[in-house]
């Protein structure tokens, strides 16, 4: 969507398409996890190498919102579900 939008608007730029909402590494694992019914799956921390990493993310969508009217249609557990439903990868060995 926010790519088409961005086609058809004849301006130039970089657009951020996310949610606008933080999240972080947890967060987006165990999404993931239970949509893809993968429980066995063991997700194993490490200290960060890196003090310029970020810890979280979200995309500031306002120039987005501004310029191509642009607005998430799903937040990032709906994202997951759908996208999941669609390669149907739940519960694949």
């Amino acid at each position: 969507k926010g790519n088409i939008l961005a086609a058809l608007s004849g301006k130039n730029g970089i657009y951020n398409l996310g949610t606008g909402i933080k999240r972080n590494f947890s967060d987006m694992m165990k999404i993931l996890v239970n949509e893809t019914q993968q429980n066995s799956i063991t997700i194993n921390y490490i200290n960060n190498p890196y003090p310029f990493f970020q810890n979280n993310t979200m995309a500031d969508i306002s120039k987005s919102f501004d310029d191509l009217n642009y607005s998430p249609d799903f937040t990032f557990e709906t994202g997951i579900a759908k996208y999941v439903s669609v390669l149907n990868v739940s519960n694949v060995e």
